[in-house]
């Protein structure tokens, strides 16, 4: 997401205050952990295992949770968990995603971890890519790369890659000012060692769904990011994840107001970092990289069908597509330029929809508490 200005709850002490955390080397030939949380992939599954398998690097292990699956799923799993020993499962009530993935860092062994989502799939280099990438660095402790999107039936569907961009280094300071907002790719593109997010653990199991992005909040915190320029990963579109849906979808909105209540209570609380988190600034500071995210989504992802506009319409400024087209356009402006643009319009625009629908959520999620 688009960088913030500097925020009143972070003062320059508290920033100044963190570093990133001290590692020991790794082994020269690690143990990687792939960590897969399915629910109902039968259909996809058994492809994401396959590239793995398929590794150019192969000291691995494939670390599956089943979250209670209704469909054939376990059956698919044991046939490869049979044939490979580097393969374990393990199945369970259905409970959500952050309840699966604990499960699968519970019993996982690597010194370094690569989340894969049931869906999705690596490319053969990924593995050794990530190997290499933390091999000899005592402060880095995350690799993210982008992905190609593919459709449900696995072909790529646009030669260019989601995100188009990626923050690298040191980004604490960036992440506390944009209330963990950063640019970082979809779960299947996140890899750590296993020594810097045992720190954040255990994942909050409220977050039932897209639970990696506790995670992708929470590392920066303690680690350096590597930022690989190529795409080690598919990600697969096919409307049912929740990337897939929309940064306007009311489901995904209400899920990123609840992971940033989530960064203030549990990751800054299990860390230590004391930060003042008033409501009316999470609303600003999450109002207008949805809106900014959402359309520079809208010009990258396949997703632009007249569906799709018309599910995002009661939320947002998108009343046809006249004015989706016009609004997109401001893409092709400098960023300077173009948030200019979008403040300048924040009273009859989207911003302020936004903002208030935040408000909303704020309020009914404070009274579940």
């Amino acid at each position: 997401m688009w960088q913030q200005n500097k925020m009143e709850h972070v003062n320059q002490s508290t920033l100044e205050n963190l570093n990133p955390m001290e590692l020991p080397p790794l082994p020269g030939n690690p143990l990687v952990s792939v960590l897969i949380a399915n629910y109902n992939y039968a259909q996809y599954i058994g492809e994401a295992i396959e590239s793995v398998l398929n590794q150019t690097y192969q000291n691995f292990e494939i670390v599956i949770c089943d979250d209670g699956s209704t469909d054939n799923s376990l059956e698919v799993i044991r046939r490869y968990a049979e044939r490979d020993s580097r393969i374990k499962y393990i199945a369970k009530e259905n409970g959500g995603v952050a309840s699966a993935l604990n499960e699968c860092l519970r019993i996982a062994q690597g010194q370094i971890g690569c989340f894969l989502d049931a869906d999705d799939r690596f490319k053969p280099d990924k593995i050794e890519a990530v190997v290499k990438s933390l091999s000899g660095s005592t402060d880095e402790g995350m690799v993210i790369h982008p992905l190609h999107v593919i459709n449900p039936y696995g072909r790529r569907v646009r030669s260019l890659p989601i995100p188009r961009k990626l923050d690298s280094g040191w980004l604490a300071p960036t992440v506390l000012r944009n209330f963990g907002s950063w640019l970082c790719p979809p779960a299947s593109g996140i890899s750590f060692r296993r020594d810097v997010i045992t720190k954040i653990l255990p994942i909050p199991e409220e977050l039932k769904k897209n639970a990696d992005g506790y995670v992708m909040f929470g590392l920066p915190l303690l680690t350096k990011v590597v930022s690989l320029p190529i795409p080690l990963a598919d990600y697969r579109l096919h409307g049912k994840n929740v990337t897939g849906l929309g940064w306007a979808s009311p489901e995904v909105i209400e899920y990123t107001v609840t992971l940033r209540l989530y960064l203030r209570k549990a990751v800054l609380g299990k860390l230590g970092i004391d930060i003042n988190f008033d409501d009316e600034e999470l609303v600003r500071g999450l109002a207008e990289p949805i809106v900014l995210y959402y359309l520079q989504t809208g010009r990258t992802l396949p997703l632009l069908t007249n569906s799709a506009i018309d599910m995002r319409k009661p939320l947002s400024f998108l009343y046809g597509k006249k004015q989706y087209y016009i609004y997109r356009a401001l893409f092709f402006l400098p960023p300077r330029l173009n948030l200019f643009i979008i403040r300048q319009w924040h009273s009859n625009m989207g911003l302020k929809k936004m903002s208030d629908y935040i408000r909303l959520i704020l309020i009914r999620l404070r009274k579940g508490w």
